[in-house]
């Protein structure tokens, strides 16, 4: 009974149904605790860093020597590990990034506090200057309000200054695949699990150059799993902002079957 759910919710899994894929997992461990495939993929399943904390022990309860349980462990607990002081303002902690496991926990930079102090007018100044200040701020006004009529605002920048107008167009921000962290498993085809480590929802294509198609969605925060679109295939990272620009992964199993890759997105 055991092995029907545990293949029933690897299947699930493979699928992307979450949902029915951790319950099964969760029936399997109940009734058989000593199961490290289940936990392993009911770690995997949950999308709360506490509760995959505690699946992965579980598994290496079992087997101590799991290395992809020890890796996703260790970065797991670091992220937990995070402090909140007494101001209640989150205090990021920089993780350090395994390379042999791909996995990655993107902290966002802190903008920076502005420490200047304003300027205040000199106490006393008199009203001439004032008043001078105030004719020559109207007769730049009307400067370039002539220019403007005359021009077009696109040439106002370099017929005052001598220097193009600025890009009004934003810089879009890339989007990236970090290396994938792959496990071999059951059989069954290989799976790819796409781990959404930025602040937007993100869609996930595949594909030629072109040819692209929609494979899945991705909340921000959360991850989704689907099986792969053959041994090598192009994956793609697309946001429909246009403030976004995407990033493509080609991915090569060296087997048909039987290997699970976590694969995080960031945005650097």
């Amino acid at each position: 009974m055991s092995d029907e759910k545990l293949k029933a919710g690897i299947q699930a899994f493979r699928k992307g149904k979450l949902r029915d894929a951790r319950r099964l997992f969760r029936d399997v461990v109940q009734n058989d605790p000593d199961n490290g495939a289940a936990w392993w993929y009911l770690a995997n399943s949950v999308d709360d860093v506490n509760q995959q904390i505690d699946c992965l022990r579980q598994v290496l309860r079992i087997r101590p020597d799991h290395p992809e349980a020890n890796a996703m462990l260790n970065q797991l607990q670091r992220r937990a590990a995070q402090i909140t002081p007494p101001g209640g303002t989150q205090r990021p902690t920089v993780e350090a990034v395994d390379a042999a496991t791909g996995l990655l926990a993107v902290v966002p930079d802190e903008a920076e506090e502005d420490n200047d102090e304003v300027v205040q007018a000199p106490p006393g100044a008199s009203d001439v200057t004032v008043a001078i200040v105030a004719v020559l701020v109207a007769m730049v006004a009307m400067l370039g309000a002539a220019i403007l009529a005359f021009t077009g605002g696109s040439e106002l920048f370099t017929t005052l200054f001598g220097v193009s107008s600025p890009e009004l167009e934003p810089t879009r921000q890339p989007l990236a695949f970090d290396a994938p962290a792959c496990s071999e498993t059951t059989d069954g085809p290989n799976t790819l699990i796409f781990i959404n480590n930025t602040t937007i929802p993100l869609e996930i294509l595949g594909g030629e150059d072109g040819f692209e198609r929609n494979l899945t969605s991705v909340a921000a925060g959360q991850q989704a799993s689907i099986e792969a679109i053959g041994q090598r295939a192009r994956y793609v990272v697309w946001s429909d902002s246009d403030l976004y620009a995407s990033d493509s992964l080609t991915i090569e199993f060296d087997t048909p079957n039987g290997v699970v890759c976590r694969i995080p997105l960031r945005q650097p």
